[in-house]
């Protein structure tokens, strides 16, 4: 796991807006963000757009982490 990512969850009834998956929230690097895993788009939570992210190393971190969480999805 890359140093400065946390956990993850995903919020009840949140979805992207683009690709209408569920969101995930993770804690990175002590900064909560709220994103797509599928769209690389995140923000900060109450944000209206998602503009920021993330390197394809922290990405494929956090798709290993939800397989383990979600294997079906």
């Amino acid at each position: 796991m890359s140093a400065g990512l946390g956990g993850s969850y995903r919020p009840n009834n949140k979805v992207c807006r683009y690709c209408n998956r569920p969101l995930t929230k993770i804690d990175r690097y002590g900064e909560v963000l709220i994103g797509c895993i599928d769209c690389n788009r995140w923000g900060h939570p109450g944000d209206k757009k998602r503009t920021l992210e993330m390197l394809e190393e922290d990405l494929k971190t956090l798709r290993a982490l939800e397989r383990q969480k979600h294997p079906h999805h």
